[in-house]
């Protein structure tokens, strides 16, 4: 993650995971910008622990977001009784050298850039896969 507020999310996301006594509210604008792929490994971390996640855009109105947060509180009232999991959390860590020759990449539509890196990463994969072993 380049995006240092993303950082600051993902961390934040790791801490409220590890604690039995906080909760985490993820306020967000409407899937704009970074918000679009931060959301992913927000939920990733939070696997299995309740949050809120309230998106806002200049329609919302303030009673929306009261009842919102009003049943949240209640549903975390509810979620003591379950019983606690340990969730198996997948963080992506740096990859091998060499690529793994069966991986599926997926670039998001952010806007035509993603063509040109798709194309880049499929000669980049052409490249991999017709050179010759130096072992």
């Amino acid at each position: 993650m380049y995006w240092p507020n993303g950082q600051k999310m993902i961390a934040a996301a790791q801490l409220v995971a590890k604690s039995d006594k906080l909760y985490a509210v993820y306020l967000s604008n409407f899937r704009c910008g970074p918000d679009s792929f931060v959301w992913h490994y927000i939920t990733e971390e939070l696997k299995g622990k309740p949050f809120l996640h309230l998106e806002v855009d200049e329609h919302s109105a303030d009673a929306g977001m009261v009842t919102r947060i009003e049943a949240f509180l209640d549903s975390l009232r509810g979620s003591e009784k379950n019983e606690k999991k340990d969730p198996e959390i997948f963080r992506p860590r740096p990859s091998p050298s060499s690529p793994p020759k069966d991986r599926v990449m997926y670039f998001p539509y952010m806007n035509d850039g993603a063509y040109m890196l798709a194309a880049a990463s499929q000669k980049l994969r052409n490249t991999f896969r017709s050179s010759p072993k130096t072992d």
